[in-house]
């Protein structure tokens, strides 16, 4: 059993270098800051991204956010956000599959602070290639 393993070892190291095309490790920081250089908004994002040899993707990103609400902000009928300073965290990641496929699925997800609160969101996709002229998407999305 012990060469059998050990066999196993170099055919799982072959399979991840013919699998994976690409893998790019990013950080961005973009920021906001008014006439005075007050710190309006921070995006602090760091993640990587996957490509592999079939044209599908893998995305995964953790935000640190800043943002200073100098009046309340409406997110909906019933929820006001006072104003005020606010830092959150939010991690995102996202599967693609191959768009060069007639039928090519994506699904996200996405959890973490929001304001004074917490968000997670869902969301999926199915695009139809009929050719390479026409294509058609569904998709659909839930946030709470």
């Amino acid at each position: 059993m012990h060469s059998s393993a050990a066999a196993s070892a170099p055919a799982a190291s072959f399979l991840l270098k013919i699998a994976l095309q690409e893998v790019n490790p990013f950080l961005e920081v973009h920021s906001v800051s008014d006439l005075a250089s007050t710190l309006e908004t921070r995006t602090t994002t760091l993640g990587f991204g996957v490509t592999f040899v079939d044209g599908a993707s893998l995305s995964v990103e953790r935000d640190e956010r800043f943002e200073r609400l100098r009046e309340p902000f409406r997110v909906r009928t019933d929820a006001v956000i006072p104003a005020g300073d606010y830092a959150f965290r939010e991690t995102r990641a996202e599967y693609r599959s191959s768009s060069g496929r007639s039928l090519s699925p994506r699904l996200g997800l996405s959890d973490g602070g929001f304001f004074s609160g917490t968000r997670t969101s869902l969301d999926a996709g199915l695009e139809w290639r009929v050719d390479h002229h026409v294509s058609l998407e569904v998709t659909c999305g839930d946030a709470r």
